[in-house]
């Protein structure tokens, strides 16, 4: 079971059950059809479980909205364009850019992208990625001074 530590060094009870539910949904939806999923604590009164899917079906959606929750939690499921595993694929063998300019790759499950940093909006690294992965799954973020990096691990 994944937990999740809080900052006084416990686990939260309900989030470990409202990951029960994620772990459900990817388990129904498998690698090509789950989007993702996030826990939204953005309406104080009622968190909810956010489920990404790819054309789910009313029995897929059904079965999620079962799945026991911790009380007062929701749980939605929204159809997304590209599955988790699609997301990464689109960047995961990607070499480097020549320049330096992206400091980050990655993906949002929110906004079903994949997201590159920028130190700055260099037109020859936005053109290399805009090649390489769908316009209608990529987002790029400028963000100078940012200097981290996930290319550390990717190959030269």
């Amino acid at each position: 079971m994944i937990g999740i530590v809080q900052d006084n060094g416990g686990f939260d009870e309900a989030e470990n059950r409202a990951l029960d539910v994620i772990q459900a949904a990817e388990s129904r939806l498998g690698d090509a059809r789950f989007g993702g999923a996030w826990l939204d604590r953005s309406n104080g009164r009622s968190p909810a479980i956010r489920i990404a899917a790819v054309d789910p079906s009313q029995a897929d959606v059904d079965a999620i909205l079962a799945c026991p929750r911790p009380a007062g939690w929701r749980i939605s499921v929204s159809m997304v364009r590209y599955s988790r595993a699609e997301l990464i694929a689109f960047y995961e063998y990607l070499v480097p850019p020549p320049g330096g300019a992206a400091s980050s790759v990655g993906w949002d499950v929110r906004q079903n992208r994949v997201v590159v940093s920028l130190k700055t909006l260099d037109v020859d690294t936005v053109r290399y990625f805009r090649e390489r992965i769908p316009d209608d799954a990529l987002q790029f973020v400028v963000e100078p001074g940012w200097f981290a990096s996930a290319y550390t691990d990717m190959p030269k």
